[in-house]
């Protein structure tokens, strides 16, 4: 005999897990720090690459339309200032990315915590169905002597 409300539980929690797994999966194992930590460091070397791709295609641009005859002090300048354009562009772009990661974390901290209640709602049916299946007249430990 099927229960039914444990068969919808289970239906429910099986296409919970089709559609959303994929993200908190990597949420199971996995401290807030590292989580945070780890997706940090991508976005600095995400942020650096990008700003190197951005410098680099505007000192193209500025060079081959307005620049003809560059100076030692003038590529000393531009060096400076994309230096310190490169310190405040990363930092905005770490900002942007750590409230990111932080968000998504929390995202599927939320899926993980509703998922572990699913289970244990689950195991609790299966706790109450055991309970009915045992003869009220059983008691362990005696025999029918």
């Amino acid at each position: 005999m099927l229960n039914e409300k444990r068969v919808r539980h289970m239906i429910r929690m099986a296409m919970y897990e089709k559609y959303e797994s994929h993200d908190y999966n990597k949420m199971q194992n996995t401290t807030k720090k590292d989580y945070v930590s780890f997706h940090d460091t991508l976005g600095t070397i995400a942020g650096t690459v990008l700003y190197l791709l951005l410098a680099g295609g505007i000192a193209v641009a500025l060079y081959t339309l307005f620049l003809e005859d560059v100076t030692q002090v003038v590529v000393i300048l531009f060096a400076i200032a994309a230096l310190i354009g490169y310190i405040v562009f990363l930092y905005v772009y770490r900002r942007l990315v750590h409230r990111r990661t932080m968000r998504r974390y929390a995202i599927a901290k939320r899926k993980v915590n509703r998922i572990n209640k699913d289970w244990d709602v689950l195991e609790q049916l299966y706790e109450e169905e055991a309970d009915r299946a045992v003869p009220q007249a059983y008691e362990p430990g005696r025999s029918g002597a």
